[in-house]
């Protein structure tokens, strides 16, 4: 029981570790888009950044680290069905994590458009 009773306390220990940390979330109005358009996300913050981040924003598709971005806008040209996702920005300012999220969805074209002209 005691190996129990130290497992429990340590997993107590690791929740409270990690809620420590504050993280400022904003959720963005769902975005719709026709195939061929473009988008720009902009990445948000309420408090300042900190001077060793002003540079290091990163973007995620769902949870995949976009690497090459690290602006504070996020563009894709020429919009595919396959861009439709949620899209999502963090960074660490003074007050703690900020992340802005974007849900983006792709409409493929009308009857009446021709795939060829996109």
């Amino acid at each position: 029981m005691a190996t129990l009773g130290g497992f429990i306390v340590g997993f107590v220990f690791i929740v409270v570790v990690f809620a420590d940390e504050k993280v400022i979330d904003r959720n963005e109005l769902p975005m719709q888009k026709k195939r061929g358009e473009c988008v720009t996300f902009t990445a948000k913050h309420y408090y300042p950044l900190l001077k060793e981040n002003q540079t290091n924003i990163k973007w995620f598709k769902y949870s995949t680290e976009l690497s090459n971005e690290t602006k504070k806008e996020l563009k894709i040209y020429k919009l595919t069905s396959s861009d439709s996702a949620l899209y999502y920005s963090e960074m660490q300012t003074e007050g703690g994590k900020e992340v802005t999220r974007y849900w983006l969805t792709v409409e493929d074209c009308d009857i009446n458009e021709k795939d060829n002209y996109l």
